[in-house]
């Protein structure tokens, strides 16, 4: 309950265009299905949703080097605003003639999506597949979200100003479908819009932290993050204004 009461007092940092809606569902194939089945009902199920009018956003994650992952895929939406939720939900459940499942997703959990920095890049350079990473991470006793979304915003600036290009930063909040107890405040996503993009930052991170010292001690005073992970996210369809 702590984290959710400092995350409503730090609404007020953010401007609407930043804060987002997302759920994951993590899901595995039926015998004899496969990721392309699955990836045709959802760009079905987006046309859909360009019919009626929803607000909704959706993509694939397959894991890459994701430990002892048991599933297949991950199914991440995303929707603008707490209002394009509901509205697509009710038009899901009411309104879509469901087709045979080709996967069991389990776990849905939804979040509060905080886009906290960002730098694309061109659209034709982007990849099909791109790199994604997380890491759960827990506040230290002197941390909280304002302190956090502060330094985010320094760290932005940093990593424009170095030249690193093609790549999005994001908080995710546990907002519905989790436990009452969990180990972790938030989650860390990092994500690249190529391959490429994600390869400079790793050649060059060394020679930028030497340049910019304060930006991993910065966010350290803030919160430790632990068990990260990568995927790669493949996108299906966005039905955004």
């Amino acid at each position: 309950m702590r984290i959710l009461i400092l995350l409503f007092i730090s609404f007020f940092s953010f401007s609407q265009e930043e804060q987002y809606r997302s759920e994951f569902a993590w899901c595995n194939l039926k015998d004899e299905k496969s990721i392309d089945d699955a990836k045709n009902i959802a760009s079905k199920y987006g046309e859909f949703v360009e019919s009626v009018g929803s607000q909704y956003e959706q993509s694939f994650l397959a894991p890459m080097h994701a430990g002892e992952f048991q599933y297949d895929y991950v199914l991440w939406g995303s929707w603008p605003d707490g209002q394009s939720m509901y509205e697509e939900w009710g038009s899901y459940l009411n309104d879509y003639e469901k087709p045979a499942e080709v996967a069991d997703c389990k776990k849905w959990r939804a979040v509060y999506n905080f886009l906290v920095g960002k730098s694309e890049i061109s659209s034709e350079k982007k990849d099909e597949k791109k790199p994604v990473q997380f890491a759960a991470c827990k506040f230290t006793a002197s941390g909280n979200n304002e302190k956090l979304f502060s330094a985010a915003k320094l760290n932005e600036s940093e990593l424009i100003e170095y030249g690193f290009k093609g790549w999005k930063h994001h908080y995710l909040f546990p907002y519905l479908g989790w436990e009452d107890e969990f180990e972790f405040d938030f989650i860390q996503v990092f994500h690249w819009d190529s391959f490429e993009s994600r390869a400079t930052m790793a050649q060059k991170y060394v020679d930028f932290s030497s340049k910019y010292p304060e930006n991993s001690k910065r966010f350290e005073k803030i919160a430790k993050c632990s068990g990260q992970n990568s995927f790669y996210e493949e996108f299906i369809f966005s039905n955004w204004n």
